[in-house]
C-alpha cells in the first residue's frame, strides 16, 4: 500500500519513463500492437441477411481464416518492443539471422505480412456483396487491421534511423 494515497502510482509513473525513452518507431509499433489485439477482438466481417420478418446477422473476429496470421503478427511485433521493458532479451535472436536482417527490416517484413493476410481475408473470407436482403463483407475490423499493419511497417521504417543500440 502507497504511503501517500493521494500521490502518483510509482508502478505507472515507471512504465511512462519507459515509454517515453522508447523512440519514435518504437511508440509506433508498441502502440499498433496493443491497438492490433484489441481490434481483433472486434468484428472483422459480418454478414446480414433479412427476408419478410425474418433477420438475422453474423460475424467473425480476427480470430479466424488469414486475419488470424496478422492478428499474431501484431501481437509479435508489440511484444518485440514490450519485452525489453520489462527485461527480457530479444535481441539474440537477431544475431542468429543474416546480417542483412536487421530489426528495421524484420519489423516493416511483420508490417507487409500482416497487411497481406489482413487483405487476404478480406478477399477470401467473401468479397462485399449485397444481394436483395442480404449484406456481407469486410467490416470495421478489417479496415482497422490495415491500419494497424501499415503502422507497424512504418514503425519499422523509423527504426532505420535510430542509432545502433549498443
Amino acid at each position: 500500500m502507497s504511503s501517500n494515497p493521494g500521490g502518483p502510482n510509482p508502478q505507472l509513473q515507471q512504465a511512462q519513463q519507459m515509454f517515453n525513452a522508447l523512440s519514435t518507431g518504437r511508440k509506433i509499433i508498441l502502440i499498433a500492437g496493443v491497438v492490433g489485439l484489441i481490434d481483433s477482438f472486434l468484428h472483422w466481417y459480418t454478414v446480414s441477411v433479412s427476408a419478410g420478418a425474418y433477420s438475422a446477422s453474423g460475424s467473425d473476429s480476427g480470430w479466424h481464416g488469414w486475419a488470424f496470421i496478422a492478428v499474431l503478427l501484431f501481437i509479435v511485433s508489440g511484444a518485440w518492443i514490450l519485452l525489453p521493458m520489462l527485461g527480457v532479451q530479444v535481441k539474440g535472436i537477431l544475431a542468429s539471422l543474416p546480417p542483412n536482417f536487421t530489426e528495421s527490416r524484420v519489423v516493416m517484413g511483420v508490417g507487409v505480412v500482416a497487411l497481406l493476410c489482413t487483405i487476404l481475408f478480406m478477399i477470401t473470407d467473401g468479397p462485399s456483396s449485397t444481394v436483395p436482403g442480404m449484406s456481407s463483407g469486410p467490416s470495421i475490423g478489417a479496415y482497422i487491421g490495415v491500419i494497424v499493419s501499415v503502422a507497424i511497417a512504418a514503425g519499422g521504417y523509423l527504426i532505420q534511423s535510430e542509432p545502433a543500440a549498443v
